[in-house]
């Protein structure tokens, strides 16, 4: 009533008094009917990621299996068990990213609130670790094709071994635990909650989402080491492609070069198209 006193008579009414209609403030129920607010929980799609994640472990787990057991076989021998154990090795932790992928904080909270945390910064981990490992037996078993058949010398006999090719490997696995590692220090991934666009007729939150977030204020964020790690991974598979193009028209027994060109091109595509949806989800 003050409020409207003072309007009627030309005083100045505060800034944070705002007019509105009548009829707006008269259809305004005194008790608002619960929100209903949808969180975009993962839900049942959680035991998918599971079952998923058990197939390709199990899977991966067999093919070693295989591998290991008949390492002493010709076509094992020419395949190079040494990497075939490696890339599914790779595969396996690959696989395990799926688990905190499968997170939210649906339940209790306080109960998960830690475990979210860990799952967000996890899935990092898990996804450079196994990348560098499988990417690196199929580069090295490439590298190795390339500088036996590519050797300058026609008549000289040269003995590459598996100590030989593990440079890469070592470097690349190098640079990326550095970085995950300053990663996890300066700006740790969080999961939190936030708000969809839009409310409800009282101006209610109607819709969330959960997602992992650097809340750090240091200089870079989330953002810098994510753009490294694509760096990173980004040149050596392309220096990888390069390998396997080279190897293209070498014909040997059990040639599998150019299986192995195929599936550096398909990671190429698969990681040019995947890191942005990563970055937007």
């Amino acid at each position: 009533m003050e409020v409207l006193l003072a309007h009627s008579t030309g005083e100045q009414i505060p800034e944070e008094i705002f007019g509105t209609s009548l009829q707006e403030i008269i259809t305004v129920p005194l008790d608002l009917p619960p929100a209903d607010v949808n969180m975009h929980y993962i839900g049942n799609l959680k035991y998918l990621g599971f079952f998923c994640a058990a197939i390709i472990i199990v899977v991966a787990i067999g093919c070693a299996h295989w591998a290991f057991k008949h390492r002493n076989l010709r076509i094992v021998r020419a395949s190079q068990p040494f990497f075939l154990i490696m890339i599914a090795i790779g595969t396996i932790i690959i696989a395990t990213s799926m688990i905190p992928m499968s997170f939210d904080d649906e339940g209790e909270v306080l109960l998960t609130e830690k475990l979210l945390t860990v799952s967000c910064m996890s899935q990092a981990w898990l996804l450079s670790v196994g990348f560098t490992t499988v990417f690196s037996a199929l580069h090295s078993k490439t590298w190795r094709i390339n500088k036996i058949f590519h050797n300058p010398n026609k008549f000289a006999r040269i003995k590459v071994t598996i100590l030989d090719t593990m440079g890469p490997f070592a470097v690349m696995m190098a640079c990326n635990v550095i970085t995950l590692i300053a990663f996890s220090t300066f700006a740790p991934l969080s999961f939190v909650r936030k708000n969809h666009a839009g409310t409800d007729d009282w101006n209610r939150v109607i819709s969330t989402y959960g997602t992992c977030q650097s809340t750090s204020g240091t200089w870079g964020g989330e953002v810098l080491y994510n753009l490294i790690l694509l760096a990173i991974n980004l040149s050596a598979l392309l220096v990888a492609n390069f390998q396997a193009y080279q190897a293209r028209s070498i014909q040997s027994e059990f040639s599998e070069s150019q299986y192995i060109g195929i599936v550096m091109a398909s990671m190429l595509q698969a990681f040019i198209l995947a890191f942005p949806i990563l970055l937007l989800v």
